[in-house]
């Protein structure tokens, strides 16, 4: 399951339903064989600036944070693979930036967060092609034209 919450005033802003099937999507996709439930919050910078400065020492707000969790639910034997924040007003500045959609930029942070839940990370060179490639690949299956993300801070 992919329990959605998105924050005021942005609730409004966004298909909900298109982002449930994105995160799916990256669970099918990466060979996740088993279900797993996933949270995705959307807030705003301050919130996520809160939790960025909590988790990671670094007080700024950021695009996307992942939190992975990995524990199995007793009562029902899914696994949660953990929660995803996106900070609603960074992505929209960094689609403005980059001349992309807001919903498209939302896509691509949710995959980036998906993708770190399920074990990828981009702290070396190797690391970072390997996410790069399959976030591209990924893209490319959601027909999201986002394609040159090299230098996102993701």
């Amino acid at each position: 399951m992919i329990n959605i919450i998105i924050r005021p005033p942005f609730d409004k802003l966004i298909d909900k339903d298109r982002l449930e099937y994105v995160a799916q999507t990256v669970l099918a996709e990466t060979g996740q064989t088993k279900k797993g439930d996933i949270s995705l919050i959307i807030t705003d910078d301050t919130e996520i600036q809160r939790l960025n400065k909590s988790f990671r020492g670094i007080n700024q707000p950021t695009d996307v944070l992942s939190f992975s969790n990995e524990y199995l639910d007793l009562d029902t034997g899914i696994p949660y693979l953990g929660e995803i924040i996106i900070s609603y007003p960074t992505a929209e500045s960094q689609a403005i930036q980059l001349d992309n959609l807001v919903s498209h930029e939302l896509e691509l942070l949710l995959i980036h967060g998906c993708l770190h839940l399920l074990g990828y990370d981009h702290a070396n060179e190797l690391e970072k092609k390997t996410m790069w490639q399959f976030q591209k690949r990924l893209l490319e299956h959601l027909q999201n034209p986002i394609r040159d993300f090299q230098d996102y801070s993701l």
